[in-house]
């Protein structure tokens, strides 16, 4: 997992001016490097807080382009890489609001009705999560304004033919779990495979067979008969999507310094 230690400008500054002083040197795949001053007070810093556990794993630092206040999570890698983030103060903050088209599945489309109703987040839609792409490292918010009405659930059968299956199972009573040792197209071959499965295997003591009615097409199955969904032609949702850059000219007022940390 990762953490993160955040310095005032004025505090990083004070200590980057001072160097790196401790002739530390680290050898890895990249060769030899030297860990960043700003970067050895974070691990000091939470070496030293309550919240510390585990081993620092930090690596050489790569600093990022600078963010803004609502936006600093947005603005990390998606790996375990040490990194500085300079954050620009609140003041020094670019908003832009557009409004965005998305449609998804039946299931992406019930959840942004849900988002919608709630005012929460939608990040847990996929078709959300591709739309928001073009704006990279930059959104700060994201509201589900308007949704298309549900539709009209229908039924509809899946594809192949209705096949009853047997299946010779165990089941361990004390947790629940059920298994499958074997199975037949009919009950007799059912039968005769579970008596085959004790015969071998004395520490067996009660087995049974069940019937499992499935979909078969082109020697697949599918425990799927029919399906029921909203269909979703001509349904969207607008979001409502706030992007924040920091201004020309402005100065970092803190930084953050995110490492890896190993339990």
């Amino acid at each position: 997992m990762t953490t993160t230690v955040t310095f005032t400008a004025a505090e990083a500054e004070e200590i980057l001016a001072g160097g790196d002083s401790s002739g530390i040197r680290y050898y890895g795949p990249d060769g030899v490097w030297q860990p960043n001053a700003l970067v050895t007070a974070a691990v000091e810093r939470w070496s030293d807080s309550e919240d510390a556990y585990g081993d620092e794993n930090s690596g050489p630092a790569t600093t990022l382009p600078m963010c803004t206040p609502g936006t600093v999570n947005g603005s990390f890698p998606h790996n375990s890489q040490t990194v500085i983030l300079p954050v620009c103060g609140a003041d020094d903050v670019v908003r832009k609001t557009v409004k965005v088209k998305v449609t998804g599945t039946p299931t992406e489309m019930a959840t942004l009705r849900a988002r919608h109703a709630d005012g929460n987040y939608p990040h847990d839609v996929g078709a959300v999560r591709a739309a928001l792409e073009q704006f990279g490292a930059t959104v700060e918010q994201v509201k589900v304004v308007s949704v298309s009405a549900p539709r009209k659930p229908v039924a509809k059968a899946t594809g192949g033919n209705l096949v009853t299956k047997y299946q010779v199972v165990q089941y361990r009573y004390w947790n629940d779990v059920r298994t499958v040792l074997a199975s037949g197209d009919t009950m007799a071959a059912a039968r005769q495979a579970g008596i085959d499965v004790m015969t071998a295997d004395p520490s067996i003591g009660e087995l049974a067979v069940e019937a499992v009615v499935v979909r078969q097409q082109d020697g697949a199955m599918s425990p799927a008969l029919a399906t029921i969904d909203r269909p979703e032609t001509n349904t969207y949702a607008v979001l409502e999507v706030t992007t924040a850059v920091p201004k020309r000219d402005a100065k970092p007022a803190s930084y953050v310094v995110r490492f890896d940390v190993r339990h």
